[in-house]
C-alpha cells in the first residue's frame, strides 16, 4: 500500500475518533449550555457564528488558489514552490485579516437588526459579535492548514482540532454557568481557536524554519502572484456560493420564525450533521492523494480511485444514517427533551442531504484542487440561486423544514446530473459508472431501512443502552450485507489489507 493511501487513511481514522469523542462529551454538554443559555441565547450564538462566517468571503478566494498552488508544488516535490506559495499567501492573508476586522466592527451596528433577538439581549449580542470579529486576525493561520491537508497531514490538524474542541467546550460550560451568556460562548470560541493555530504555527514552524521572516523580508515572486490572482476570483464565486448554499440556514430560520426555534433546528440535525462531517472526512483525507495522482499524470488510476471512494462515501453513509433516521426521535428525547426535536420530516430529508453532500463535495473537492475551480461556478451558482429562494419560500410556507428541503430539490435538479457531465469533461470519468457507485447502496438501503425503521417504531426504546446497540445493530448489519453484496472478493480482501497495514504501520 501506498504512503499516501495509508496517510489518507490515517487522516479518516482520526475524523473518526474525533467525532466520537465530541458526540459522547456533547450528549453532557449541550443540555448543560442549554440550561444555562435558554433556546434563545442558545438559539443567538448559532446564528452569530453562521453570520460571522460571511467575513471569511473577504479574503476573496485565497484559500481555493493557494490550495491547487500548493498541491501542483507538493505533488512536483518543489520545496521552493510551496515556500513562495506561503510567503505570497501570508502578505495577503494580513491584509485581508485588517479587512475583515474593519468590516466586521461596523457590522456591530447592524448585527441586532440581522438577528432579531429580544431587546435586553442585544448588548450580548453586539459584544459577542465583537469577539468573533477579534479571531479574524487568526486568518493567515489558515495557509498552514491547508499545507498540512495537502501534504495529507490531516491526522495532525484532527488532533490539534480535538484540542480545541475539549478546550471550547470545558470554557462553554462554565462561561454558560458563570452567566456570560452570548458573549461567553463566542469567548470559548475564540480562545480555542487561538490554541489550535498556535499549535499548527509551532509544528510548522519546525518543519519550515524561517517562513515568517521569508514571508516579511523576500522578495515577492510575481509568477507566483499573478496564479493566485487568477485563482482567486473564482474561487470567490465559489465560495459565496457554498456560503449561501449550505450555511445560511440558521439565519433563515432565525430571521423567518425566531431565534429560538434555531434550537429545534439544529438539535435535530445533531447526528446528521455529524455524519456528514464524518462522510466528507472521507474526500477531505482523498483528495489530495487523487490530485498527486492527476497531476503525476496517471488519469485511469485517478478515476478507478474517485469511483471506488464515491461507492464507499455511499456505503458509509447508508449505513450510518438508516438508524439515523429511525432512532432520532428517541435520541432528541432522551438528550434534551421531546419538545426540542424539530419532526421525522426533518430528520429524514436531513439524512438524504448528508449523502448527497458528502458525495458532491467528493467530486468538487478534486476540481478544486486541480485548479479548475472556474469550470465548477455554472454548476455552483446555478444550485445556490435555487437552494437561497427555495429555502425561504419553503420556510415561510412550511416552517422548519424549509431550509432542509431548498436544498435538496435544488441537489436533484442540478448537482446529481450536472457534476458527473463536469467530471467526465475534465478527467474522462465515466458519469454512468460514478452514479452507479452512488445508487447501489441506496437501493440495497431502501427496504433495509424500511425494516430498521418498523423495528425502531416497535422495539425501540429512549434509554441510552438500548438506543445504542440498536443503532450499532442496524449500521453494522447494513455494513456487512453491503460489503458481501456490493463489493467484491478482491475489493473486500484490499480494504482489509489497508486497514491491517495502516493500524500496524508508522505514519510520519
Amino acid at each position: 500500500m501506498s504512503r499516501r493511501t495509508q496517510r489518507s487513511i490515517w487522516t479518516f481514522l482520526s475524523q473518526e475518533f474525533f467525532t466520537i469523542v465530541t458526540l459522547l462529551v456533547a450528549m453532557v454538554s449541550t443540555p448543560l449550555i442549554l440550561h444555562w443559555l435558554g433556546d434563545e441565547r442558545f438559539g443567538t450564538f448559532e446564528t452569530v457564528a453562521e453570520w460571522a462566517g460571511y467575513l471569511a468571503l473577504l479574503e476573496f478566494g485565497i484559500g481555493e488558489a493557494i490550495q491547487a498552488l500548493l498541491a501542483r508544488a507538493c505533488s512536483n516535490g518543489d520545496e521552493g514552490a510551496v515556500r513562495q506559495v506561503l510567503f505570497a499567501a501570508l502578505r495577503l492573508y494580513w491584509r485581508v485579516a485588517l479587512l475583515m476586522i474593519a468590516v466586521g466592527a461596523a457590522g456591530t451596528a447592524v448585527i441586532a437588526h440581522l438577528i432579531p433577538v429580544g431587546a435586553h439581549y442585544v448588548k450580548d449580542l453586539r459584544v459577542a459579535w465583537l469577539i468573533g470579529v477579534l479571531g479574524s486576525v487568526l486568518l493567515p493561520f489558515s495557509a498552514l492548514r491547508i499545507l498540512a491537508q495537502v501534504e495529507q497531514r490531516g491526522y495532525w490538524v484532527n488532533t490539534l482540532l480535538l484540542v480545541q474542541w475539549a478546550l471550547v467546550t470545558g470554557l462553554s460550560i462554565v462561561l454558560a454557568w458563570l452567566g456570560w451568556g452570548i458573549t461567553g460562548q463566542a469567548l470559548a470560541l475564540l480562545l480555542g481557536t487561538v490554541v489550535f493555530n498556535l499549535g499548527l504555527a509551532i509544528a510548522e514552524k519546525a518543519r519550515l524554519p524561517g517562513l515568517l521572516k521569508g514571508a516579511i523580508r523576500a522578495a515577492s515572486d510575481k509568477t507566483t502572484q499573478a496564479a493566485i490572482s487568477e485563482l482567486r476570483w473564482p474561487g470567490l464565486v465559489f465560495n459565496l456560493c457554498g456560503r449561501f448554499s449550505y450555511l445560511t440556514d440558521n439565519i433563515i430560520i432565525a430571521y423567518v420564525m425566531s431565534p429560538a426555534v434555531v434550537v429545534p433546528f439544529f438539535i435535530t440535525q445533531r447526528l446528521t450533521s455529524m455524519a456528514t462531517r464524518e462522510l466528507q472526512a472521507v474526500g477531505g483525507a482523498s483528495w489530495a492523494a487523487l490530485t498527486e495522482l492527476h497531476n503525476q499524470g496517471k488519469n485511469q488510476q485517478f478515476n478507478a480511485r474517485l469511483i471506488e471512494l464515491t461507492h464507499l462515501v455511499a456505503i458509509l453513509a447508508v449505513g450510518g444514517l438508516v438508524p439515523v433516521v429511525a432512532y432520532n426521535h428517541f435520541f432528541v428525547e432522551r438528550w434534551v427533551g421531546a419538545s426540542r426535536y424539530g419532526g421525522d420530516a426533518l430528520t429524514t430529508i436531513a439524512a438524504v442531504n448528508a449523502l448527497l453532500l458528502a458525495t458532491f463535495s467528493l467530486w468538487t473537492w478534486v476540481v478544486n484542487s486541480t485548479g479548475q475551480v472556474r469550470s465548477i461556478l455554472p454548476i455552483t451558482s446555478s444550485q445556490t440561486i435555487l437552494n437561497f429562494s427555495a429555502s425561504i419560500l419553503f420556510t415561510y410556507k412550511f416552517g422548519i423544514i424549509g431550509p432542509v428541503l431548498g436544498s435538496l430539490v435544488a441537489f436533484c435538479a442540478v448537482s446529481i446530473w450536472w457534476l458527473p457531465l463536469l467530471l467526465a469533461q475534465l478527467f474522462n470519468t465515466k458519469p454512468g459508472e460514478l452514479i452507479l457507485a452512488l445508487v447501489q447502496p441506496v437501493l440495497l438501503g431502501v427496504p433495509y431501512g424500511i425494516s430498521v425503521y418498523a423495528f425502531a417504531a416497535r422495539f425501540g426504546a429512549a434509554e441510552w443502552l438500548t438506543m445504542g446497540w440498536q443503532m450499532a445493530a442496524a449500521a453494522g448489519g447494513y455494513w456487512l450485507v453491503a460489503a458481501l453484496i456490493l463489493l467484491t472478493k478482491s475489493q473486500r480482501a484490499e480494504w482489509v489489507a489497508r486497514i491491517r497495514l495502516t493500524l500496524t504501520g508508522a505514519v510520519v
